[in-house]
């Protein structure tokens, strides 16, 4: 098992203009803007109460799309000639594009505010499901973290606790994440990089995980389906996280509840008995009932308080709590 085969084997505030700008009417920026996220990913002020005029700019552009000068101004709460300024120092350092007296956001751009915006979407869930299967790493255990963003959220977990690893991934992020950890041994599985999601697949990796095998699987999943069955947006990566579970001797399915319902393209697997689940919340009791039969394990965080009525009977639930 591969226990024992351990042998084998963005930007900143952009390029600071040199000119001497005339400042003689300072921004007032409003704190209430329509459609910009205020503690969006990458801002230079993250955790403070407004985030970066360079930022907000990058947000809106990226959820807005090409946007004229005066508009963005305007939309901002800024003067067109600071904007501009700002707009030059972007396009330099990469972050947005100008066309004919209009922003538009960089593609490559586009794709890390996508990458964080997912990360930080049901950030608290994310983390919960992380700690619940931190708890169930086995000490020198050889493991695989697949690229989704509640697994990069176990590698954070991970980081902090230190233990003794060998990790396998096919995640950018998650390598990035473990890298420079003492004590923990990061293999990054080789392939065709996929932009959006910071991953690597296809026929390459493939190979890859055809010669290897793990302890334990760490799986994110797209969409979870009222027949338990796990499905993915991708070809690639659909083929790929088939892969990871057959060379897994103990696979874990890492999802949130938003998860469950819901149904992709291409189909990954059916949960069996071999499968476990870690999830922040119970399923329907539907989908509970079908996994009880199925003897599928699903691993739920306690309820928050805004799922629990003060009205309403308890009920017994199938669940394990972690």
């Amino acid at each position: 098992m591969a226990g024992k085969r351990k042998g084998q084997d963005r930007a900143g505030n952009g390029i600071l203009s040199q000119e001497k700008s005339d400042l003689d009417n300072p921004d007032q920026e409003n704190p209430v803007r329509e459609n910009l996220d205020c503690d969006s990913p990458g801002s230079g002020n993250a955790g403070s109460r407004h985030p970066d005029r360079k930022s907000l700019i990058r947000d809106f552009l990226f959820a807005n799309g090409q946007t004229s000068v005066n508009t963005l101004a305007q939309r901002i709460g800024m003067s067109p000639a600071t904007l501009r300024r700002d707009l030059v120092e972007m396009e330099a350092s990469g972050q947005i594009e100008r066309v004919h007296g209009a922003a538009r956001i960089a593609r490559n751009t586009s794709l890390e505010v996508a990458f964080a915006r997912r990360e930080k979407t049901n950030l608290a869930a994310k983390r919960a499901i992380a700690t619940l299967a931190f708890e169930r790493i086995r000490p020198g255990a050889v493991i695989f973290l697949d690229a989704g963003t509640t697994v990069l959220q176990l590698a954070r977990r991970i980081r902090m606790s230190r233990p003794s690893l060998s990790v396998f991934t096919n995640g950018l992020a998650v390598a990035n994440e473990l890298v420079s950890v003492p004590g923990i041994e990061v293999n990054l599985i080789g392939g065709r990089v996929r932009e959006e999601n910071m991953s690597v697949a296809g026929a390459v990796a493939q190979a890859m995980l055809e010669g290897l095998w793990f302890d334990q699987l760490f799986l994110g999943a797209s969409a979870i389906d009222e027949n338990l069955e796990i499905t993915s947006f991708d070809a690639d990566e659909a083929r790929l996280n088939a892969t990871m579970v057959a060379r897994s001797s103990q696979t874990w399915i890492m999802a949130d509840h938003t998860k469950f319902g819901c149904r992709a393209t291409y189909s990954v697997l059916s949960l069996s008995a071999c499968h476990s689940v870690i999830t922040d919340r119970a399923p329907r009791e539907d989908v509970m009932n079908r996994a009880e039969a199925g003897g599928i394990s699903v691993i739920a965080g306690p309820p928050s308080p805004a799922d629990i009525s003060p009205t309403s009977p308890a009920r017994k639930g199938r669940r394990q709590h972690g």
